[in-house]
């Protein structure tokens, strides 16, 4: 491999503790940790650990808060709570460049505003910061230049003051119109109920997880439109769908799918009923990274290529081969392994082994966290049609504005209940967070007179 690396006016290979460097890859080294390890134990690797901790600003990291994540185990946390202590675990380290790789992905706009008024304080006391994502908005709001990289190469570098999101998408696509479709919700979304006659597809009443992070939720998601799903950071949204799909245990409620009940929800009986679901945390939980491409697209739907106990690579090749040309994947072929593609293609890989096992119901997780502003369009593309066949979906997003983009009402969750659904019809963000907010104020008043 070819090329210098600089560091400090130096041209070296760069030891990163030793240059005080941090790196967060979408905070792959605390993922990777035995799950039973308490963070205590992560951050107290450091040296000078007491005296670090000590010398934190509390205002800014809201330390009562941190200090119970001390105490907690890697299993116990979500993956918001992961990336907090990430970024703690940067501060403690005195770095002078810290990078970061999508490290919004997956956080809620209040965790977002924490993180931006941390990297701020960071750059003020002299850090540099490489901040690399695919959300126009954050860089807009953040940083003080802007790269563009495509396909490895370098495309353009300017001052972000100098430039626009309509820019950006157009260096980012290598198209020569970035028009406001980049920027839009599609305009089937709206039209696209009044033209399908639409039934429920999933009904859930009353629905209450085992562990009790989700309490008496009720919702009804219909065919034909995309259902929209927000909570703030702990609120259960994750969770709720897990219950449906079958992942988590439910100790109350009922769910029905179009119409039939279904008494104890598993994953492979909900794949046979049609639902599809596109979890969360693609590396760990809907591939498996050292799997060829064809190996993670039929995962769900091997037994389609086995007749007579005798299993059809042929046949299932083929379906792999029909799923990178329609999606457009970008890879070596189907015995590429997964882990050597992009974020985006990876994701595609998914969504592929989902459309093998013809869904009719789709239960989505942040689908498009952490992945290129092509595929982010792509996907939505994807589900406008999926919704415009008739079929059903339910859409997590912890970004708002995406939710607003793409789906027909908005679901606010809160403290593991769903408590109200907005029409997307004049809705604005604040409406939403209001709700959440209020929602949060009541649950607190709840617990406090209790």
């Amino acid at each position: 491999m070819g090329g210098v690396l600089s560091y400090s006016g130096l041209s070296t290979k760069i030891r990163a503790m030793q240059s005080r460097l941090t790196t967060m890859e979408q905070f792959e080294e605390i993922l990777q940790l035995s799950n039973v390890t308490q963070v205590a134990a992560y951050l107290k690797r450091m040296p000078e650990y007491s005296s670090k901790w000590d010398a934190l600003d509390e205002n800014t990291l809201h330390r009562g808060q941190i200090e119970k994540l001390l105490k907690k185990s890697i299993f116990q946390m979500t993956p918001a709570q992961k990336k907090c202590v990430e970024i703690l675990r940067a501060m403690m380290s005195d770095c002078k460049l810290m990078i970061l790789d999508e490290p919004t992905a997956s956080l809620s706009d209040k965790e977002t505003n924490l993180l931006f008024s941390i990297i701020r304080n960071l750059k003020a006391k002299g850090t540099a910061v490489l901040y690399v994502t695919h959300r126009l908005e954050e860089i807009m709001a953040l940083t003080d230049r802007v790269t563009v990289l495509r396909n490895g190469e370098l495309v353009s570098t300017c001052d972000t003051a100098s430039t626009s999101q309509k820019e950006l998408v157009r260096l980012m696509s290598g198209n020569g119109e970035a028009d406001s479709k980049h920027m839009m919700p599609d305009s089937t979304c709206c039209s696209r109920s009044a033209a399908t006659q639409s039934f429920p597809a999933l009904t859930i009443s009353h629905l209450s997880s085992a562990d009790h992070i989700v309490k008496d939720a009720s919702i009804t998601v219909h065919t034909g439109r995309i259902t929209g799903m927000f909570g703030l950071c702990g609120s259960g949204r994750t969770e709720f769908l897990e219950c449906i799909y079958g992942i988590r245990r439910i100790s109350g409620g009922t769910i029905e799918i179009s119409g039939e009940k279904v008494k104890k929800p598993t994953p492979v009986n909900s794949i046979k009923k049609g639902i599809a679901f596109i979890c969360e945390d693609r590396r760990r939980k809907a591939m498996i990274p050292s799997f060829t491409v064809e190996e993670n697209m039929n995962l769900s739907s091997i037994d389609h290529y086995s007749k007579k106990g005798l299993f059809s690579t042929t046949a299932a090749v083929s379906a792999a081969k029909g799923m990178i040309n329609a999606l457009k994947i970008r890879c070596t072929g189907t015995s590429q392994p997964a882990c050597e593609l992009s974020g985006g293609n990876q994701q595609k890989v998914v969504f592929a082994k989902a459309l093998l096992t013809s869904p009719s119901i789709w239960l989505c997780d942040e689908p498009t966290q952490a992945v290129d502003v092509a595929t982010r369009q792509q996907i939505h593309s994807l589900l406008h049609h999926q919704a415009a066949e008739n079929k059903a979906v339910l859409y997590v997003s912890s970004d708002l504005t995406e939710l607003l983009e793409v789906a027909d009402e908005i679901a606010v969750m809160a403290s593991g209940k769903i408590r109200k659904i907005f029409p997307n019809k004049n809705l604005k963000p604040a409406d939403i967070l209001a709700c959440c907010y209020e929602a949060e104020r009541e649950e607190t008043h709840e617990n406090e007179s209790i």
